[in-house]
């Protein structure tokens, strides 16, 4: 019997398939523990078609990590420019976002912020730090013309905001130690938060909780 031809997937869809075991096995295994050859196995093709895309395991990884990036911008992009929101709304949902894309990639997390691949995690910052500060001064300014926020400089603003969730975040990611969010810590940075952009104290936690029910 004569075999049919062979049928090849398209060049990104390959890609993608390999990015998406590679993100499996690393959470699973841990990065050290996977090899190429687990990631190939994973995808069900030959060992030669992984190189054809990525010249290491390295590659994969950072990889994802600009995967990452596109996939928290274009959330938080739909956020910001959803119509039926108001700012208050807006600055909740961006922050839910920010504090869960990590979410079943703890280990992926860690990862990013060991000290061997701090190039990595200062490229993840490049990249997505300046486009979300646009995003959180045009919510800002929204808010301003809603009477929500008071604050006139709206971009400084939006820098001291992400700075401060900077901050709260930082402590979080050191693996076997991994720090749990402290809630009376959460609401005190929340109360700066609403100091810093003239908002009625307690409105974003108002929000926040009414979102959550």
């Amino acid at each position: 019997m004569t075999p049919g031809p062979r049928i090849s997937k398209d060049p990104e869809v390959r890609r993608e398939e390999f990015i998406d075991a590679a993100e499996s096995l690393f959470e699973e295994k841990g990065y050290d523990e996977t090899s190429v050859s687990d990631i190939v196995n994973k995808v069900g093709v030959a060992q030669g078609t992984f190189y054809h895309y990525f010249i290491s395991k390295e590659m994969v990884l950072e990889a994802f990590v600009d995967r990452l990036v596109i996939e928290i911008l274009v959330k938080m992009n739909a956020i910001v420019n959803d119509p039926g929101k108001d700012a208050v709304e807006k600055m909740v949902l961006i922050t839910r976002t920010s504090m869960t894309f990590t979410m079943g990639r703890e280990r992926m997390t860690d990862l990013i912020h060991e000290d061997r691949y701090a190039p990595l995690h200062h490229k993840l910052e490049r990249r997505i730090l300046p486009p979300i500060i646009e995003l959180i001064t045009r919510i800002i300014e929204q808010g301003n013309g809603e009477g929500l926020f008071d604050i006139p400089y709206s971009r400084e603003a939006a820098i001291a905001v992400m700075g401060i969730s900077q901050q709260f975040g930082e402590g979080k990611f050191d693996g076997k130690t991994r720090r749990k969010v402290d809630q009376d810590e959460l609401v005190r940075m929340v109360e700066i938060v609403e100091r810093i952009l003239g908002m009625r104290r307690g409105l974003f936690m108002e929000c926040y909780k009414e979102m959550m029910v």
